[in-house]
């Protein structure tokens, strides 16, 4: 028979830096899925590892409501960074600090291999390994139409 999670057995795939409320709690489990976030299973469930800290912290997640990050960092997990809001308030954040984070650099990048035919996958493996990201063939096509801006 399998281990059952607790859910303080969370703890054990977070840094939490000594539990210092300043900085980024990470996600040191395994990352799931094509979003690269942080799951953990819980009463046979799989769920976003920040989602279950929410709960532990600060109680249910009402009907209609996401748990966003302050931060900014997905992989994330310090209640004190994590807030909630609707899936709109959400899509905002991620449109006001380009979440994704290209630089001008990456932009310039993409652009020119986009010139030079590249497929947005080839693209996408080939910013990755340049830059140290982890940017999606679909984020590459995002800024080769226009729809992705460079941080900062």
């Amino acid at each position: 028979m399998a281990r059952k999670n607790k859910p303080s057995d969370i703890f054990l795939y977070i840094d939490t830096h000594g539990n210092d409320p300043t900085v980024c709690w990470e996600w040191t489990g395994s990352l799931g899925g094509r979003d690269g976030r942080g799951y953990f299973t819980l009463d046979g469930k799989r769920q976003l590892a920040y989602r279950v800290i929410w709960q532990i912290f600060k109680g249910p997640i009402p009907e209609g409501q996401v748990v966003r990050h302050k931060c900014n960092n997905e992989v994330c997990c310090n209640p004190n960074h994590l807030q909630l809001g609707t899936q709109g308030d959400n899509e905002t954040d991620k449109y006001i600090s380009d979440r994704a984070g290209y630089t001008k650099d990456m932009l310039k990048q993409i652009r020119r291999y986009s010139k030079l035919g590249m497929s947005y996958r080839a693209i996408a493996d080939k910013i990755n390994e340049e830059f140290g990201t982890k940017i999606s063939f679909s984020g590459v096509g995002m800024v080769i139409r226009g729809e992705r801006r460079a941080k900062g």
